[in-house]
């Protein structure tokens, strides 16, 4: 059987309707189009979202808010899609013809989402309907709903009917094995076999795990890469750097909208920041963290050598200097920083770039030559300052170690951000002041931190084994529950500061501490928290600094 001619798409997001810009390419498309491409494959990728932001706008809401439809998602998935969902989807892929392609595969996006997660396979049931080809799905959204599959049962039920073919985690080898199975005309039964492939057996919905990374190069040809580019000013390349590094999104994005209808002020240039990966699964094990399944795989990682030969490639291949990393940590040994760094500098290579990183073995030495070598921004996994949490989390934090790391960023020239979470089990007041303290009084060492709430993982250890951490889970939330949630916030375009719709979908469980407050209480405290952090992420100065500048522009924008 003759399997050669492969469509790869990723579906839209609900960010379309309030914020019509998007500044970094999909790293999934890349990876899955270098990879297959390699394999003698022929490739076409396409995304979605610049062809739905050019249709849709905030007066299209309410027919797209169909997709918080429980009835309506079902209705089409188990007969023939109806009128208006061909209306809806038909618009969308009017201009592309799958009558060549031999198989499809439907990124189902990462926002963990389920107006995308509705969206990926009604689309997929569209294309099927029509076309009647072989269609793959994968994306982090499979992996929330694989995550919570007793609350998706239902859902999961109607996918696996309508579509055969539906992975977890990296899926560019998992893809190349079925395409192969394909050619040979193998007995489909090979698909159980195959790493991440998701099917019911014995009546219970399972999955072969998560398979490991190609880390192959990715290939952005065939996407409008002016869709996600980026205006810079050639005079001044500091501003730059504050404006799309240091300013956090949304900031990032509606600074280039303003930057560019400037632009005829100045000397510049449109280029397009690349999203870039070479090391996966986290070597440590924080106990709230799905990262701490214990059938994670092991970490891996790309050598120094052949990461700096991709960046060299892809600096040349999309004339651009800017690269955003999305590692579990840059700085996994000490021996991988020099040797990046020394590539990097010998090969007088000109990049500027951000990470995810640990403190625990940053010295000055490392982070000079980190910014010699193009650091601009580290984010450090904080998430409390409270010592008694630290340990129940397993997080293997050093706070003196860390602010020593935030003074040593702050002298050299990284900017330092955090991530934040709140609402840990026995979190009382002392545990919050301990991390509201630590954030208010290093305010002049710190960017920016990254609010979130704490949810429980059912795979994280401390989703596996409440009791050992003091926990009784109480399931909040159901499919329902959370489709009139999502539906709401669609609606109101995401505006509240005491929900966030990722962290809302995961709090599927909470919990009662053993002996101490209830989940009711929990909530509360947690919710009051939360706008306190929020208020005192909203004083800083990079924010400051960024609304300021919106908003004396803000006529650029209308």
């Amino acid at each position: 059987m003759s399997i050669n001619n492969i469509f790869l798409l990723l579906v839209p997001e609900e960010s379309n309707f309030y914020l019509t810009k998007k500044n970094i390419p999909p790293l999934s498309l890349g990876i899955l189009q270098g990879y297959l491409s390699s394999k003698n494959f022929r490739v076409t990728i396409k995304d979605l979202n610049p062809n739905f932001a050019k249709i849709n706008n905030k007066n299209t809401f309410g027919k797209w808010s169909l997709l918080f439809d429980k009835n309506f998602v079902f209705d089409n998935l188990k007969g023939k899609t109806s009128r208006e969902l061909q209306e809806l989807i038909g618009s969308l892929i009017a201009n592309l013809d799958f009558s060549d392609i031999d198989a499809i595969g439907i990124s189902t996006g990462s926002g963990i989402s389920l107006w995308e997660s509705h969206f990926s396979f009604l689309l997929g049931k569209v294309i099927k309907e029509k076309y009647n080809k072989p269609i793959v799905f994968g994306g982090l959204n499979v992996s929330y709903l694989f995550l919570f599959k007793e609350i998706f049962k239902e859902f999961w039920q109607l996918i696996l009917e309508n579509f055969k073919y539906v992975f977890l985690g990296p899926g560019e080898k998992p893809f190349e094995q079925l395409l192969k199975i394909f050619q040979k005309g193998d007995s489909e039964n090979e698909y159980y076999n195959i790493d991440g492939a998701i099917y019911y057996k014995n009546g219970e919905l399972v999955s072969n795990g998560y398979g490991i990374p190609s880390f192959v190069c990715p290939d952005f040809s065939g996407l409008e890469l002016k869709a996600y580019s980026t205006i810079i000013n050639l005079e001044n390349k500091k501003l730059n750097e504050i404006h799309y590094i240091k300013w956090a999104y949304p900031y990032n994005i509606l600074a280039h909208r303003i930057n560019k209808s400037k632009s005829a002020l100045y000397k510049n240039k449109e280029v397009v920041f690349l999203p870039y990966f070479f090391n996966h699964y986290c070597p440590y094990n924080c106990a709230f963290c799905e990262q701490s399944d214990l059938k994670k795989r092991n970490f891996c990682s790309k050598s120094a050598d052949l990461v700096i030969r991709d960046l060299q490639h892809l600096s040349k291949e999309y004339d651009t200097n800017y690269f955003h990393f999305v590692d579990n940590t840059f700085n996994y040994t000490p021996s991988f920083v020099r040797e990046f760094c020394a590539g990097i500098i010998n090969n007088r290579i000109e990049i500027y770039w951000s990470d995810c990183a640990r403190c625990n073995n940053l010295t000055e030495e490392l982070l000079e030559l980190m910014y010699k070598a193009g650091c601009r921004r580290l984010v450090f996994g904080f998430e409390t300052g409270s010592p008694k949490l630290l340990r129940n989390i397993n997080k293997k934090l050093d706070i003196d170690q860390l602010k020593n790391v935030l003074t040593l960023c702050n002298k050299i020239g990284i900017w330092a951000e955090l991530e934040v979470i709140v609402g840990f089990p026995y979190e009382f007041e002392e545990d919050f002041q301990h991390t509201y303290n630590f954030i208010k009084e290093n305010k002049n060492l710190i960017n920016y931190f990254h609010l979130n709430k704490y949810y429980v993982v059912p795979t994280s250890l401390m989703g596996t084994y409440p009791e050992k951490y003091g926990m009784e889970l109480i399931r909040i939330q159901n499919y329902e529950d959370l489709l009139v949630r999502n539906k709401q916030l669609f609606e109101n375009g995401y505006n509240s500061k005491e929900d966030d719709r990722g962290d809302f979908n995961f709090h599927i469980f909470s919990y009662n501490e053993k002996n101490g407050r209830v989940f009711t209480e929990i909530l509360k405290d947690t919710k009051e928290k939360y706008i306190k952090m929020y208020d005192l992420q909203q004083s800083f100065t990079s924010v400051k600094e960024a609304q300021l500048y919106i908003n004396s522009n803000k006529i650029l924008l209308t």
